[in-house]
C-alpha cells in the first residue's frame, strides 16, 4: 500500500510538472498610448457644462428620449442579452461549490428460479454530494471570465442606450429640418405663383413676351415637383423617428419647424480621460479581461483534477425500513484525473484561447484608437461648421434682398426675367443650405457627445473601475 501511494505521488508530480512547463499562464500585452489632450482642440471659449441632452433646451426631445428607452425593441434585446450573460455568470460561479442531489429509486422485478415465481422490491434513498476542488484556480478563472462577459454586456447595453438617445435626438432634428425645408419650398412656390400671375397679366397687356411666361411656368412646375420631394423626405424622417420610439410608423408625430442654433463651441482643453467613461471602450476592456481569464482556464485544463464524492443513504426491500439506522450506509470517494493523451486537443484549446485573447487586445486598442479619431473629427468639424453657418447666414440675407430687387427691376424693365430666376435660385439655395448646416452642426455636436461618452463635465464616478 505504501509503495502504491508513493508511485501515485510520483506520477502526480510528473503530470503536474509537465502541465506547468508547457505555456506561460498569462497573456503578455502592452497598454495603448493615450495622448494628454486633443491636438485638434484649439478653441478657447467656454460653454456651460450641462448634461448633453439638456444642452439643447428642448423638453419635448427629452420626453421622446425617455419614451424610446422604454419602448425601443433593439434596446430591449440588448437588455435581454445582458440578463442572459448574468445568468451565465451565475452558472459558471456555481461550479466552484459542491453539488448536492437527493436520489430516490424504486424497483420491482420478477424472477422464476426453478420454475418458482419470485417477486422482489428494492428501495434506495440517498444524498449525493460531489465537489471539484479548485486546486489551480481554473474554476475561479472560468467564473471571472463569465463575470467580465456580463459586465461587458452591461456596458454594451449602456452604450446602446446612449446611442439610442443620440439617434432620437438626431432624428428629431432631421424631422425639424425637413419641416423647415418644406416650409421654405412652400413659401417659394407661393412667391412663384404670385410672380407668374404678374407676368401673365403683363403678357396679356403686351408688356412681356411669351418667353417670360414660359420660363415662369416651367419654374413653377419645378417647384411643385420639389414640394412633393420635400414632403416625401419629411414623411421618411418622421417614420424613422417613430420606429426609434417603438411606435407604429404612421407619420403622425409632430415636430416644430425650427432647430436650435449652436453659437458656443466646446470648452478648450477637453481632457482625454473622458474617454474612460465611453461604454464601448469599457466593454472592449472587459472583453479583453474575460478572454485573458479564459486563456488561464484553458491552461489549467491541462492540470490534474481532484474531485470528491460523498454518498449517504439506505437501501431496503421494504419502504418502511429506509429511515431505520440499521440500513444506513455512506461512502466517501476521492478521484484524481490527469490528461495523458488527447491528440493535442487541450493544447490546441489553450492556443486558441490565447489567440482569442490577443484578438480581444487588438480589438480594445482599435476601439480606443477609433474613439480618439471620432473626438478629433467632431472637434475639427465644429469650428468648420460654425464658420460655414455664419457665411451661409450672410449669404441667405443678401440673396433675399437681391431676389426682391431683381423682380422690382424686372417690373421696371431694367433686367430680363432670366436675371430674376437666377436671383431666386440663389436665394433658395442659400436659405436651404443655411437650414441644412444648422442641422449638421447639431448632428456634429451629438457625435461629439457620443465620442466623449457624455457631456464635457468631469465626474469622478465616470471613471470607477467595474
Amino acid at each position: 500500500m505504501h509503495r502504491f501511494v508513493q508511485s501515485s505521488l510520483i506520477i502526480f508530480s510528473a503530470l503536474l510538472l509537465s502541465a506547468c512547463s508547457t505555456i506561460e499562464s498569462r497573456v503578455p500585452r502592452s497598454e495603448p498610448i493615450i495622448p494628454g489632450q486633443w491636438s485638434a482642440d484649439e478653441l478657447q471659449q467656454q460653454m456651460d457644462r450641462e448634461p448633453w441632452l439638456s444642452s439643447f433646451s428642448n423638453e419635448q426631445l427629452t420626453l421622446l428620449v425617455e419614451e424610446a428607452i422604454v419602448a425601443n425593441y433593439s434596446l430591449r434585446a440588448a437588455q435581454a442579452r445582458s440578463e442572459a450573460a448574468l445568468a451565465q455568470a451565475r452558472i459558471a460561479g456555481a461550479d466552484r461549490y459542491p453539488e448536492l442531489n437527493a436520489v430516490f429509486d424504486a424497483a420491482r422485478q420478477r424472477q422464476n428460479p426453478g420454475g418458482n415465481s419470485v417477486i422482489s422490491n428494492n428501495f434506495d434513498a440517498s444524498l449525493e454530494a460531489s465537489w471539484e476542488v479548485d486546486l489551480w484556480g481554473k474554476l475561479d478563472a472560468r467564473t471571472q471570465a463569465a463575470l467580465n462577459d456580463y459586465l461587458s454586456s452591461q456596458a454594451d447595453f449602456e452604450q446602446a442606450r446612449f446611442q439610442l438617445a443620440a439617434d432620437v435626438a438626431s432624428a428629431w432634428f432631421d424631422v425639424s429640418e425637413a419641416r423647415m425645408q418644406l416650409e421654405l419650398v412652400e413659401q417659394r412656390l407661393q412667391n412663384q405663383s404670385n410672380n407668374l400671375e404678374i407676368i401673365r397679366q403683363n403678357y396679356l397687356n403686351g408688356l412681356n413676351d411669351s418667353l417670360d411666361l414660359y420660363l415662369g411656368r416651367a419654374d413653377l412646375e419645378a417647384d411643385r415637383s420639389r414640394l412633393q420631394s420635400s414632403r416625401q423626405a419629411l414623411q421618411q424622417s418622421i417614420r424613422e423617428l417613430e420606429i426609434l420610439l417603438g411606435r407604429y410608423p404612421a407619420t403622425e408625430l409632430e415636430a416644430p419647424a425650427s432647430v436650435p442654433t449652436l453659437t458656443e463651441p466646446p470648452p478648450a482643453g477637453i481632457p482625454s480621460e473622458l474617454l474612460q467613461r465611453r461604454q464601448d471602450v469599457i466593454s472592449a476592456r472587459l472583453s479583453l479581461r474575460a478572454a485573458d481569464f479564459r486563456a488561464e482556464e484553458a491552461h489549467y485544463n491541462r492540470y490534474p483534477r481532484l474531485r470528491l464524492t460523498a454518498r449517504g443513504g439506505s437501501s431496503s426491500d421494504e419502504l418502511d425500513d429506509l429511515m431505520r439506522s440499521d440500513y444506513l450506509a455512506w461512502s466517501l470517494l476521492g478521484g484524481l484525473a490527469a490528461p495523458l493523451f488527447d491528440a493535442g486537443r487541450l493544447e490546441a484549446s489553450e492556443l486558441q484561447a490565447r489567440a482569442q485573447a490577443r484578438e480581444a487586445e487588438a480589438g480594445y486598442s482599435s476601439t480606443l484608437q477609433q474613439a480618439f479619431a471620432e473626438v478629433e473629427q467632431a472637434l475639427n468639424n465644429e469650428g468648420l461648421l460654425l464658420e460655414q453657418q455664419r457665411a451661409l447666414k450672410n449669404a441667405a440675407s443678401d440673396s433675399i434682398n437681391a431676389e426682391k430687387l431683381a423682380f422690382e427691376n424686372y417690373r421696371s424693365g431694367l433686367v430680363e426675367y432670366i436675371t430674376v430666376l437666377e436671383s431666386q435660385r440663389r436665394s433658395f439655395d442659400a436659405q436651404s443650405s443655411e437650414i441644412e448646416v444648422r442641422n449638421r452642426l447639431l448632428q456634429n455636436r451629438i457625435n461629439l457627445y457620443l465620442a466623449l461618452g457624455g457631456d464635457f463635465a468631469l465626474s469622478p464616478s465616470s471613471f470607477e473601475e467595474p
